[in-house]
């Protein structure tokens, strides 16, 4: 284990450690907050918020990617079952045509794992909220999954998201990787001879 040099000092530490306190307390200070409101003006803000329908969700970007993703073959969705332009066919969709848009890359794609499916669901529902500006509804949704799990994992074959994939390792794997490359246990000469 590194040790720490001796020049090194305590000292130094407290001394940093106590400039780093000063400057965070500084900036708290430094950040004001907005002025408490009235009655008056609480009053103003409810009438403001009943005449908003929706907070459309701040994805992270690796989520709009996803959408994205999932956009392109919503499209493709679209034209081939010939229900028109992408949006307006998103601002009505039902539960029947999220159950037929889950079926269509497993019948379209080379889907082969249960997880992949199981994501595009998820994307699925990330789109739904970002364009018409809703949620799905949440026994829609459970219907949505018992399709998936009943229906579209035996109708395709799906496989459960790990199996032939990578291995997933034990305690005791792990314990004989650091064994094995454990060179104070076994010296580097022990190996070779």
């Amino acid at each position: 284990m590194p040790t720490v040099p001796r020049s090194i000092s305590n000292g130094s530490h407290n001394d940093f450690i106590k400039r780093f306190t000063e400057r965070e307390s500084q900036k708290r200070v430094t950040k004001k907050r907005p002025k408490e409101l009235t009655a008056a003006q609480r009053a103003g803000l409810r009438r403001q918020l009943k005449s908003v329908r929706f907070l459309k969700p701040a994805y992270a970007d690796n989520s709009k990617i996803n959408i994205a993703g999932i956009l392109r073959k919503w499209k493709k969705y679209c034209e081939s079952s010939e229900l028109g332009p992408w949006k307006p066919a998103m601002e009505t969709a039902d539960k029947a045509m999220a159950m037929d848009f889950l079926d269509y890359p497993c019948d379209t794609y080379k889907i082969t794992s249960s997880g992949t499916s199981w994501e595009y669901i998820r994307q699925c529902k990330q789109l739904y909220s970002s364009v018409p500006g809703r949620y799905m509804d949440t026994n829609d949704s459970k219907e949505i999954h018992k399709l998936h799990d009943d229906v579209l994992i035996p109708l395709y074959g799906l496989r459960p998201p790990i199996a032939n994939g990578k291995p997933v390792l034990g305690t005791d794997d792990l314990l004989t990787f650091k064994l094995a490359h454990d060179t104070s246990v076994f010296p580097l000469e022990a190996h070779h001879v």
